[in-house]
């Protein structure tokens, strides 16, 4: 399946959503990490550079869909404790 295709599963949803700019941005962003995989494993350093947004902007944002029920967010933690990049996926 290419690029296009992949995209084209998600870019009337998240287009037709009643969300806020940033929102949209980092859905989009997060489909493109995705592609034709369910979920993605990124840091949010790196959602906030590939969308040049700071890292709280991000932090917020992702907070606020996985409250309007938009992702879910998969914490990941190494075998000591310590915090891995989290797992993404988009539930519209």
């Amino acid at each position: 399946m290419d690029q296009y295709r992949i995209l084209e599963r998600y870019f009337e949803k998240i287009y037709d959503l009643d969300i806020s700019p940033y929102e949209k941005l980092l859905l989009f962003f997060i489909a493109i990490q995705i592609g034709a995989r369910d979920c993605v494993q990124i840091s949010r350093r790196d959602i906030a550079d590939g969308c040049s947004l700071a890292k709280p902007t991000v932090n917020r944002k992702i907070r606020a869909m996985k409250q309007k029920g938009l992702i879910e967010v998969i914490e990941v933690l190494s075998d000591d404790g310590g915090n891995e990049a989290n797992i993404y996926k988009i539930l519209i």
